[in-house]
Parts: C-alpha cells; sequence; structure tokens
C-alpha cells in the first residue's frame, strides 16, 4: 500500500517517499511524540509475533555505526532517519581512495562486532545497505532483516529472498552478488558469512567493480559458489585480509570480524646503515668480507614478548600505569572492601600493597621512576616506591588524573569540571592553568594530562559539554595557546621511536580500538596514518580514561575487554541465599528496579560506557517491551510509590526524567542536571526525588529534587568527600546512605531534619542500602555479604549491630557504585538481586607487549 504526504502510519505522520526495498516502500515520516523525523518501511504482509520479538532484539543494538529501529507495528518499522548517500551511490562515482575505503570499511567492522557480540547477524551486507553521513559516520541499515523479514515485494539479484522460515537449511537469504558460498547454497548461515559480504563489499569500494556477477540470478549464485576471487588489483596492504575474509570454506575463513586487523599488519625488515670503506680500513680485509656477507643478511627484529598479568578472584587491575623506565607497574585494587594503591615489577609474580593508601585513584609515576603520585581523600598525595608515609601535595576534591614531568612540576585535574592546575611536587598553592574551554558549556572537563618526553609540553583530553570540539590536545606550562591534535575522547601517550626524542607514535584510543599514529611532537603534527593495536579497549574509571599504559622504552600494557559479554539474570533469593526463578536473563543488564506493586520490572541496558534504554517487563506476563526510546541511554530508574511512574537518569545529557509507566507517556525534564546526575528514591509521600550530582568543587552529593511547586533542587549533604544512593525511610526521617569519608565506603544513617544526627551503620565496609518497607530492617552489602540491621524506628533511632544474611560471589562487582543490585521484597523474607549467571566473574588480564613498535611494525 502507497501512503501519501500526510498520511497516518500508527502515530507518525508520512512526509514523503524516499525508496524502495525489498520489504516495501521507505518513507521519511515525522514522530510528533518526540518531534524528529524518522525512516518507515513498510510491508505488504503483517508481521508475526516472531517477526516483533526478532525486531525487538535487533533493537538492542545501540551502536553509532548501526541504524536503530525505534518501533514496531502491525506492518512496519520505524527506525533511525539517516541522512547521505548509499555507499552504492558512492561507488558509482569510481574507486575510493584506500585511505577513504579503510575508514569506511573500519565503521562497517566495529558494527559487524558489535551485533555478532550479541549473536546477530546481517546476512544482506551490501553497500545499498550501508550510507556515509557528511560527517563521514558510517550507518549500516537494514541490520538482521534479512533474518527476520517476510517476503520481498519484488524478488531480483539486488533484492534480498526474505523468509521468516530462518532455522531450516535450504532457505536463501540475502542478496546474490554478496551471499557467501554457504547462504547461496541455502546452508545454515552465521557470522562468517557477514565476514565474506565484508570482504566483497570492500572489494568493490577499491575497485568499483562487482566480485561475483552474472547474466541471471541463478549465474551471479554460480560465480559465488564456484569462481575464485581474482584479487590482482588490490593493493597488497589489503590483500591478506580480503584472501582471509573470501575464503569458500567457512572454517578457514576469517572466524572474527574483530581479528582483521592482524591482517593488516606488514612487517618491513630493518636493512643495516653500515659503512663498507670506514670497516675495511679500520680492521682488514678479512674482516670486511664477513661484514660484506654479514650485511647481505636481513637483520631480524629486536625481539617483543607478549605476555599477561592476573591477579585471582575479581579484585582485578583496576587503573595502571608502567613507569616510565617499564620496569614497574603501579595500579589500584580492591583489597577486602577498600581500594589501595599496588606495585608490581614486571619481572615477578608478586605485587606489594601500600597501607595507608585507602581510596586511591588514578596512579602516576616521577620521570625516573622513583616515586607515584596517586589521589586520595580529596588529595593529590605522593609515596616512594621503596615505601615510607605518603605525603599530602594539593587538595583535589573529584580528579581526573595526573602527570608528572620535567623539574618536579605536576599538571592535574583537581575536579570533574574545568581546567587543569598545576603545581610543584614538593606541594604548595596549586594555580590554574590558562586553558580555556572548548565552546559555550560551563561543564567543559580537561582531564587526563600526560607530558611529553622533555618538555615542558603536555598532553591532554577535552570531554566538552556540548561535545563540540572535544578531543586530545596539546598544552604548555609556558601558556602557549593549546593545540588540538585528534578529535578522539581518550586519554594520549607519546611514545619516541628509538634514536629520537621528538618523532615517534602517538597512542589512543578510536571508538573502542586502541590505536598508533605517527607523530612529531617538536611540530604538534601528525605525520602518517593511524594503525590499530589492540580491539576492545574499555574505560578504566571515568570517560576518557582509557585501560592502557605505555613506557618511554617502548613497554606496551593494556587491558582488552574481549569475548562476549557476560549474561546476567535477575532472580529471587531467600534469606538464606537460595535462588529462585529468574525473572529474567540477558546480558548487559546493568541495574533494575521492581514496582511497589511488584507487577512491572524496569531493567535497563545502558550504563555510562554502554549505549542503552530502559526495559519494561511484565512479572505475571514474561513479556518484556522497550520503554525509553532515547536519543539518550537510560538507566538507574526508581519508581513512584504509587507505580504509576519512574524516574531515571539519561546520559550523555546528566539529566532527570520522569515519565509515567504507560509507554505512550512523554518524557518529562526535571530540573536536577549536573555532572553524575543519579537518582536513587522516591519518597513516601511522593513529594521529592533523592539523587547524587557531582560538586564543581565536590565530590558526589546528596540532593533533594522536590516534585511540586517550584521544584528547586536542594542541597542535602555535601562533604569532601563522595555521598551517593541515598534512600529515604518509609516513615521519612531519615536518610540511608553509603560515604567514603573514612577511606572506605560505609553505611550511614542521618537525620532528614536539617542539623540532625549522623549514625554509622557499618562498621567493615559497605554499601547500596535499602530500607524493609515498614522500616524495621536496613540491608546493605559488604564485601559480597548482604547484611542486615535491626532498625527501631521512630524520633530516636535505635539499631542493632549488624549480621550476615548470606554471601553471593556473583552480585555484580562494584557495590558501592551509584546503583545498588538487589531489592527487598515488602516483608524482607526476599530479595530480588542482579547477579552474574555461571562462575563468578573474575578480572580481566593485562596484556603486556615488550618493544611494542617492533611487534607492531608497519
Amino acid at each position: 500500500m502507497a501512503f501519501a504526504p500526510g498520511a497516518k502510519v500508527g502515530p507518525y505522520e508520512i512526509v514523503e517517499l524516499i525508496g524502495r526495498g525489498g520489504m516495501g516502500e521507505v518513507y521519511r515520516a515525522h514522530d510528533p511524540r518526540l518531534r524528529r523525523d524518522v525512516a518507515i518501511k513498510t510491508s505488504a504482509q503483517r508481521f508475526g509475533e516472531r517477526f516483533e520479538r526478532e525486531a525487538r532484539a535487533i533493537a538492542a543494538l545501540n551502536h553509532p555505526n548501526i541504524c536503530h529501529i525505534y518501533d514496531v507495528g502491525p506492518d512496519y518499522l520505524v527506525m533511525e532517519l539517516v541522512e547521505g548517500p548509499t555507499l552504492q551511490e558512492r561507488i558509482k562515482k569510481g574507486p575510493i581512495p584506500l585511505d577513504e575505503a579503510m575508514r569506511i570499511a573500519e565503521q562497517i567492522a566495529e558494527a559487524l562486532a558489535a551485533a555478532h557480540e550479541k549473536l546477530i547477524t546481517h546476512r544482506d551486507l551490501k553497500p545499498a545497505n550501508v550510507k556515509v553521513t557528511e560527517t563521514g559516520i558510517v550507518k549500516v541499515l537494514d541490520f538482521g532483516l534479512a533474518k527476520i523479514g517476510g517476503t520481498p515485494t519484488a524478488p531480483s539479484e539486488e533484492s534480498p529472498t526474505l523468509s521468516t522460515m530462518i532455522t531450516q537449511a535450504g532457505v536463501i537469504l540475502g542478496t546474490a552478488a554478496y551471499m557467501s558460498p554457504e547462504q547461496a547454497r541455502g546452508k545454515p548461515v552465521d557470522a562468517r558469512s557477514d565476514i565474506w559480504a565484508f570482504g566483497v563489499v570492500l572489494y568493490e569500494m577499491l575497485t568499483a567493480r562487482r566480485l561475483f556477477k552474472g547474466e541471471d540470478l541463478t549465474e551471479t549464485l554460480a560465480s559465488v559458489v564456484k569462481e575464485v576471487p581474482n584479487l590482482s588489483a588490490i593493493p597488497p596492504k589489503i590483500r591478506r585480509l580480503l584472501e582471509a575474509c573470501l575464503q569458500k570454506d567457512p572454517k578457514h575463513r576469517l572466524q572474527s570480524i574483530g581479528d582483521r586487523h592482524f591482517l593488516l599488519v606488514e612487517p618491513e625488515p630493518q636493512r643495516i646503515n653500515w659503512r663498507w670503506p670506514a670497516i675495511a680500513s679500520a680492521v682488514g680485509l678479512t674482516v670486511g668480507a664477513l661484514v660484506w656477507i654479514w650485511a647481505r643478511q636481513v637483520l631480524p627484529q629486536a625481539q617483543s614478548l607478549r605476555y599477561q598479568l592476573t591477579r585471582p578472584g575479581d579484585s582485578g587491575f583496576t587503573q595502571f600505569q608502567v613507569s616510565p623506565d617499564g620496569r614497574y607497574l603501579a595500579f589500584t585494587a580492591r583489597s577486602g572492601t577498600a581500594i589501595r594503591l599496588h606495585v608490581q615489577a614486571l619481572d615477578s609474580l608478586e605485587d606489594r600493597e601500600f597501607p595507608g593508601t585507602e581510596g586511591t585513584t588514578y596512579p602516576f609515576w616521577s620521570p625516573d621512576s622513583t616515586h607515584i603520585a596517586f589521589f586520595s581523600q580529596g588529595k593529590l598525595k605522593q609515596i616512594a616506591l621503596n615505601g615510607g608515609p605518603a605525603t599530602n601535595i594539593a587538595d583535589a576534591p573529584d580528579p581526573r588524573g595526573g602527570a608528572w614531568g620535567p623539574g618536579g612540576a605536576i599538571v592535574f585535574a583537581p575536579t570533574v569540571t574545568g581546567t587543569l592546575s598545576f603545581v610543584s611536587a614538593s606541594g604548595g598553592p596549586a594555580t590554574p592553568l590558562n586553558l580555556p574551554r572548548v565552546g559555550a558549556g560551563a561543564r567543559d572537563s580537561l582531564r587526563f594530562p600526560a607530558f611529553l618526553p622533555d618538555s615542558n609540553r603536555f598532553l591532554y583530553a577535552i570531554e566538552a559539554d556540548k561535545r563540540e570540539g572535544e578531543g586530545i590536545y596539546v598544552g604548555s606550562l609556558d601558556g602557549s595557546p593549546p593545540v588540538r591534535i585528534l578529535p578522539d575522547l581518550s586519554t594520549a601517550r607519546f611514545v619516541p621511536s628509538p634514536g629520537y626524542n621528538t618523532n615517534g607514535h602517538l597512542l589512543f584510543r578510536r571508538d573502542t580500538t586502541l590505536m598508533a599514529q605517527p607523530f612529531d611532537a617538536a611540530h604538534l603534527k601528525i605525520t602518517g596514518e593511524a594503525f590499530p593495536l589492540a580491539n576492545p579497549v574499555p574505560n578504566t574509571g571515568n570517560t576518557s580514561n582509557v585501560a592502557f599504559t605505555v613506557s618511554v622504552n617502548g613497554t606496551l600494557i593494556y587491558q582488552s575487554s574481549g569475548g562476549a559479554l557476560q549474561e546476567r539474570e535477575i532472580v529471587w533469593l531467600d534469606r538464606n541465599g537460595k535462588h529462585g526463578q529468574p525473572l529474567v536473563k540477558q546480558k548487559n543488564i546493568s541495574d533494575f528496579a521492581l514496582s511497589p506493586d511488584k507487577s512491572r520490572l524496569l531493567y535497563s541496558l545502558a550504563s555510562q560506557s554502554v549505549v542503552g534504554d530502559l526495559w519494561l517487563l511484565d512479572v505475571a506476563g514474561g513479556a518484556s517491551q522497550r520503554f525509553t526510546f532515547g536519543p539518550f541511554s537510560a538507566f538507574a530508574a526508581v519508581w513512584s510509590p504509587d507505580s504509576g511512574a519512574v524516574a531515571f537518569t539519561a546520559y550523555p545529557e546528566d539529566r532527570l526524567y520522569r515519565k509515567a509507566t504507560l509507554t505512550s507517556a512523554k518524557e518529562e525534564s526535571l530540573p536536577a542536571t549536573g555532572t553524575n546526575t543519579f537518582a536513587s528514591s522516591w519518597s513516601a509521600d511522593s513529594t521529592f526525588l533523592v539523587f547524587s550530582q557531582t560538586g564543581v568543587t565536590s565530590r558526589d552529593d546528596l540532593w533533594l529534587q522536590p516534585l511540586n511547586g517550584e521544584r528547586k533542587p536542594k542541597l542535602f549533604k555535601q562533604t569532601p568527600f563522595n555521598e551517593a544512593n541515598g534512600k529515604v525511610s518509609p516513615d521519612g526521617r531519615w536518610m540511608a546512605y553509603n560515604a567514603d569519608s573514612s577511606g572506605q565506603f560505609e553505611v550511614y544513617i542521618e537525620s532528614m531534619a536539617a542539623g540532625g544526627a549522623q549514625r554509622q551503620i557499618s562498621v567493615a565496609g559497605g554499601g547500596g542500602p535499602r530500607w524493609r518497607s515498614d522500616g524495621r530492617e536496613l540491608y546493605f552489602i559488604s564485601d559480597r555479604k548482604l547484611m542486615a540491621v535491626d532498625i527501631k524506628p521512630g524520633p530516636e533511632l535505635g539499631f542493632g549491630a549488624p549480621h550476615e544474611l548470606f554471601r553471593e560471589t556473583n552480585f555484580i562487582a562494584d557495590i558501592y557504585a551509584r546503583t545498588t543490585p538487589y531489592q527487598p521484597s515488602a516483608n524482607g523474607s526476599q530479595f530480588l538481586a542482579l547477579l552474574s549467571v555461571g562462575d563468578a566473574p573474575t578480572a580481566p588480564p593485562l596484556t603486556v607487549v615488550t618493544n611494542w613498535q617492533s611487534a607492531y611494525a608497519k
């Protein structure tokens, strides 16, 4: 059915016809609820229940290079509207230059990797299903639709033959010229078919010619199955990759798209620069002849070793930095309930814990590798490698990294927003540096500096409030204007090439890949193409603090999140820790909230580092539906007492929203906004929300957001330390929260009345407090144990000693974060908990690569 402009498809208003695809027509439409334009793909037939189920699974693919599915109707799909030409239209203009083609191919590969991690294959990857925006962003369209679609409107070589019979062999899915041989034969396919199509598309980008073709559909399929691809027109740098992608037998093909980088590395032999006359005159003809024979040989590359560092259990390397001489690794790790500083020699299996360093974050080294600077208890401190007490250098209420330069200069970020400061390593007043913000955003954050060798200039990252202008910069202690080097939001490190001071490589992360790029540090210029080192490499601690470190002499250490996401479940436990049946079991669940009437469960597939939405589960029926639809990530939901509304955090907006539980309801923006804004509870009388927020000159503070009247947020608790996870007691008299003023997180209770008493509840570490519905019991987690405290409510609060209910090793690790991984039933007889499935999670290892420039020689 064709639709005229102004017609309605569900709640959407048709604007114009913009194309025709295998499923039917494609329209630009307007969503009046969210006030945005969308793309609608219509179908001549109604979708079945299975289609909707699988379409919603694909909608969970939140990735910047994947066109998102927003909604599913009875016979239409609502998708992100992507402006710009298709890759097919771009190829019609002629071959794409190698550098541009590889930038496009890299983004296509990242989209495939994200989907394959969730066990979703595209099955119809082709140039017509790829768009390139004006800014160079690649969007892969129709992800997975070949798997879930219905019969195409006009079958041909250009249209996928779609079928809902997706599990049966003998059904051909996809577009003929880009099918894998097993797909062309109608055999079951997996991610390796997408890898084949990736190779075919890359070939077409570089040559502007089809790799497989025929006069009709049958001849094209025969070409795919029988013909050996001729890759002579492909540049040698890319040929190994295409050969691996285009193996007829999927067993011999590249097995994971994430391994593509290893096939793009071309080691070049090192040649000897010898002087024959000088040698001959110095040592005679005999030795000269031997040198001549030796010099004809190609020297082996300097040896590079690769190995892994591991720690037992889940107490891994939280944040880490290698010493400039490449001999030691300083890192933070959990010891019991506290985070402390540790150092390990790289030639040893043992590490040393430094006492008195509770709460350590972001360690960094002195240039001579004899001292370590770190942040703890609102201070920048230093300690000698050989031990001794730590000494204070400067105030740092909520730091974001530092760097120790020549002459004892330290540049550091004392707070989460604002500029960098300078201080002497011997201590004294810190001086803000004149480093301008990049835009009008009041919350621009300059963070994670790193000095260039033997220089007063330093690299640093800017996370911009308005996202414009952020990236990697070089600043200077002499006040020279900063220079933007790269647009990537990442920590960056410069490593000089052997024998040089200013020529070398800049290491940084692009998307999820650790990259190296030739860099002239003297002239602050990029001098060559970037190439990959490892993928995926996550953040550690905060945005842009990438999990890698490298020494001046070339020892690279990185952490890779690797592999598939671990499955998680939301499950009931009794007071002895015995498991019941899970309500939800899925990868990437970050937090949840059960409604007070126990009928609905909200869970998030998002966090500050993972894009996603809230999903709403009907507890009785067992069906989930998407509750939020971006453009932000939504998580940390809090229910109203009457179960009629929800408050949640939107990132990167750092704002609270309120939404009625009807999925068609519109989100209402609340005044509470600021860095790391997290709602944690809703008052029993529904008059206010409790939320935490990182202050300009403090760490996390507790606030109250009134829901009526003027609605201006009110400060409840602010100190130089962290206070978060505030939960109001059922009678409204008391606030339970966790704070780290003692050097580790503990649970406190404080009167809601101004100037009221504060009581410490936990005694050996604790976080994530929760009240029983009658206020007579308080729960919290301490070292993976669920603890309970008997409470006597009233104006004069009484409480007993904490006692253990049970230990659960599969609690999601960061229990002192701003969300809580459990929720008690009304009477405290059961606890709904977010757990990892299977064995208790273990800490990811670190990969060490010595002489990395030789290991990744181009």
